[in-house]
């Protein structure tokens, strides 16, 4: 009887995923088509970006036997003010409106579970940027979405992926600072835009980077330890060593309007030291059997862009620019060392943090109305089309008259 219950949960999820997919495109697609003015296009597009979290989420909850319990903390106490449960028992993050998260790759699904965190961080969902493989923007339906959400997508050669980073990154900071085709600004004949801030236009943006570029498994860990023997790199126990050039390079290019950087480390309840996460928790169980962690502990820091060594972008000496970057390098590779040993404490004690009064405990959760506002224009546009078909003989007739 169970499986034949699993079984049914799995298909009528499958359903409600695609339908909610299908939705999201045909929602963007009468909106580009629609809307009267750059922003307003924008807008349109980025509100379909907290639907697909909300489709993805629900469909989580709903395959899951159990509820997920999402735990956030941190060590420092003046970000600590700004995580909490509001007065309607829901997690409430308060972060900048322009933002670069940095996290330890651990399972496929890490990207969903930092996308949620946003949608309880004053709606940044809907202004999120994902950097994914190439091939995934040929996905049907997906891969329209996946486009239309401006997400940048990465061939693995720096040589042309410098060239999609540079000009998605320049679009982002440029909207950052109200300079962007998103508030009606163009581009010079140089491929650049113009220069300064218009405090009325402004977007805000959260850019999710996952600096290891893959999942923590045998395979990739040996391959990082590899590397690291055979460049006198770091060895970590617990992530991967962290790739560090397109890290810089979005720094870099976002250095003029990011409020802050999160540094966030994940883990996940179920999962040894020993063992893998994308081995205990893998893609297909997730999607089609709902075994999801019990628990996903997320543990954030926020670092000021000022206090970053990045460097810059253009160098006429390339001694100093090798000093540079190899600063930056020595530098991400201090935070990975923090991450190894916050890691190291989440699998001897299951938390991130020694006080339980710094972890904000929560489930992920979602609401009805937010599952109806996924389907609410194609479902407009089938009324609309019902009560044309019912009427227009009516309608024909009051026409004919006239």
């Amino acid at each position: 009887m169970n499986r034949i219950i699993g079984a049914f949960k799995a298909l009528f999820v499958i359903v409600f995923f695609l339908l909610s997919c299908a939705s999201i495109v045909i929602t963007q697609a009468i909106g580009v088509l629609f809307s009267f003015s750059p922003d307003m296009k924008e807008g349109w597009i980025c509100n379909t970006k907290t639907h697909f979290i909300i489709a993805l989420i629900t469909s989580f909850r709903f395959l899951s036997s159990t509820p997920i319990h999402l735990n956030v903390s941190t060590s420092n106490p003046k970000l600590r003010k700004r995580i909490m449960i509001n007065e309607s028992g829901s997690l409430q993050v308060n972060l900048c409106g322009k933002i670069v998260v940095i996290a330890n790759h651990q399972i496929y699904t890490d990207w969903a579970y930092i996308w949620y965190l946003l949608f309880k961080a004053n709606g940044l969902s809907s202004f999120i940027y994902i950097m994914l493989k190439d091939s995934l923007k040929h996905l049907p339906i997906l891969g329209f979405g996946m486009q239309r959400f401006r997400f940048i997508f990465l061939s693995r050669s720096w040589k042309s992926d410098e060239i999609t980073m540079g000009n998605a990154l320049s679009r982002i900071d440029a909207d950052a600072r109200g300079k962007g085709t998103s508030s009606g600004c163009l581009r010079d004949l140089y491929g650049e835009f113009e220069a300064g801030i218009d405090k009325n236009k402004t977007w805000p943006f959260a850019l999710v980077l996952f600096p290891e570029g893959t999942n923590l498994s045998a395979n990739t860990r040996g391959k990082s330890e590899a590397y690291a023997l055979k460049n006198n790199k770091p060895i970590f126990k617990h992530v991967l060593l962290p790739k560090t050039t397109g890290l810089r390079y979005s720094l870099l290019k976002l250095k003029d309007s990011t409020d802050e950087v999160i540094d966030l480390t994940m883990g996940y309840s179920g999962v040894k030291p020993e063992e893998y996460g994308q081995d205990i928790y893998k893609l297909e169980d997730i999607l089609i059997n709902g075994k999801n962690p019990d628990t996903v502990s997320l543990h954030l820091e926020t670092l000021s862009i000022r206090d970053i060594p990045i460097g810059k972008l253009h160098y006429t000496d390339p001694e100093e620019e090798a000093r540079d970057k190899a600063v930056f390098e020595e530098w991400v590779f201090q935070r990975w060392a923090i991450k190894d040993e916050l890691m190291d404490r989440y699998y001897k004690t299951g938390k991130f943090v020694d006080n339980d009064d710094d972890i904000v405990k929560s489930q992920l959760e979602y609401e009805w109305f937010n599952i109806i506002s996924i389907f609410l224009v194609p479902g407009l546009l089938i009324i609309l089309a019902l009560l044309v078909g019912k009427y227009y003989p009516v309608l024909e007739e009051i026409v004919g008259l006239r």
